[in-house]
């Protein structure tokens, strides 16, 4: 029933998938089930939820959310999977691409808080945020590796884009 879909993610257990779509002007956070073919609407509000990231158990979902582009906020939420009130994890800036570490701990994300897109540790049990990098092109798109001990991503130098591990 959706005009667009973006940025579709598996769960772990490969049962279901979540996607942000839009149906008309509105963009929310979807869950499609697959056994049985499923719809689950998963956000329901002005916002425009983007870059979905199931936890290791497949129990909530981070995404980001923001009033549209140009927004001066894009906060991360996290929702149960099977649907319910969004909670506030990380706000400030233009927050997006959350993955979670593969013991549910850690999440790492990117933001813009400081005017440059950098690369965050946000503690999921601790709420501690930590700034990883401190670079002057931005970086985008980490991945942290099953152990997480290292974090790949995505950063523009040299007049190029390199994927990075740290």
């Amino acid at each position: 029933p959706c005009d667009g879909l973006f940025a579709p993610v598996i769960s772990p257990d490969g049962k279901s998938g979540a996607f942000a779509a839009s149906i008309g002007t509105r963009t929310d956070l979807y869950r499609y089930v697959i056994a049985d073919r499923s719809i689950i609407r998963l956000t329901d509000d002005a916002n425009v939820e983007r870059t979905p990231c199931f936890s290791p158990d497949g129990s909530f979902i981070v995404y980001a959310a923001d009033a549209g582009e140009g927004a001066a906020e894009s906060p991360l939420l996290k929702v149960a999977s099977s649907g319910g009130a969004p909670e506030l994890l990380v706000s400030g800036g233009r927050n997006a691409h959350p993955d979670i570490s593969s013991d549910g701990k850690t999440l790492v994300y990117v933001s813009d808080r400081t005017g440059i897109r950098n690369l965050y540790r946000f503690g999921l049990e601790d709420k501690k945020n930590e700034r990883l990098t401190d670079v002057v092109c931005g970086v985008s798109y980490p991945k942290l590796f099953p152990d997480g001990k290292k974090i790949a991503y995505v950063a523009y130098q040299n007049l190029g884009y390199d994927i990075l591990v740290r």
